[in-house]
């Protein structure tokens, strides 16, 4: 079993070389489209057309590699819920050294969410709280310049997670707090001053966030 977490292991640091080359492909092809349709950064844009063109790099960077790279984290994931507490450090601490792979990991996420369709698809959701606990507060793309943390990024997925399973009908609390119970209880690099992601899942329903921007679109 051992082995078989080693090789796990492995194949992560070789899929997070596989997401870089792929993330600068689809960066070159989005940034070359927006472009040449507007003829301005796309930071000045606003979100202008972005959903379509962000479809169409995928495509030409290669729907089929990153559906590839979907498909392992999937099996990372559900591996993780299974570990043991010293193999759920191991990878989230190879998971950081992975910064590609961490900045997509939100899109996976979403991607995540939109699979859970029904009351069955528990084990879909899961996988979906236990990509955030890998992630475990890695991404923040101002870590060089030392800027504050923003948490917004990751209660976001926490929250696109748990109106998708409101709407499947599960009740996510239980599942939350279950993976919470499995997160890291030391704040991250990336977040040195913030609460560990354990403490963020745990009071998650209880965060302005969730309590001002979740309720109001589960009570729509």
């Amino acid at each position: 079993m051992a082995a078989d977490f080693d090789t796990l292991l492995n194949e992560l640091t070789q899929v997070g070389a596989k997401m870089a080359a792929w993330a600068a492909r689809f960066d070159e092809h989005f940034t070359a489209m927006w472009m040449r349709r507007f003829n301005r950064p796309r930071w000045l844009s606003g979100e202008l057309d972005f959903n379509k063109l962000h479809q169409q790099a995928l495509e030409k960077a290669g729907a089929s590699e990153l559906s590839e790279i979907y498909a392992f984290l999937d099996r990372l994931c559900l591996a993780y819920l299974q570990a043991d507490s010293t193999q759920r450090e191991q990878v989230r601490g190879v998971m950081a050294a992975q910064t590609a792979l961490v900045a997509w990991l939100g899109r996976y996420v979403r991607e995540v969410a939109e699979r859970v369709q029904t009351a069955q698809d528990v084990d879909v959701l899961r996988i979906g709280l236990a990509a955030l606990s890998i992630e475990d507060y890695s991404y923040n793309p101002h870590l060089d310049a030392k800027a504050r943390y923003d948490e917004r990024h990751v209660y976001d997925s926490m929250a696109r997670l748990y109106l998708a399973a409101r709407r499947a009908g599960i009740n996510a609390e239980p599942h939350l707090q279950a993976v919470a119970a499995l997160s890291s209880t030391k704040a991250s690099r990336a977040a040195p001053d913030s609460p560990p992601m354990r403490t963020h899942m745990e009071r998650f329903t209880q965060t302005p966030y969730f309590l001002n921007v979740v309720k109001k679109q589960d009570s729509l």
